[in-house]
């Protein structure tokens, strides 16, 4: 990879903001939609949040993920 091209990679990296989701895994017959949980961050920031989420009671029966959001 050229400088240039991970030069830019890295910016936009830096520039993008992530959501931590939260899919619901406790009713597999009726599964509910994911749900945003938090504002658009930069993904250091949404990655603190997710591992913060994760011990509250809040979240048990599902996953959290990070997902990318397009302005």
């Amino acid at each position: 990879m050229s400088k240039g091209r991970k030069c830019r990679y890295e910016q936009e990296k830096r520039d993008a903001r992530w959501v931590v989701v939260y899919q619901d895994t406790f009713s597999w017959d009726d599964p509910d939609p994911p749900n945003i949980v938090m504002e658009p961050l930069p993904i250091d920031d949404a990655y603190e949040e997710m591992l913060r989420l994760k011990g509250s009671l809040g979240y048990v029966f599902g996953y959290l993920y990070l997902t990318k959001v397009k302005f």
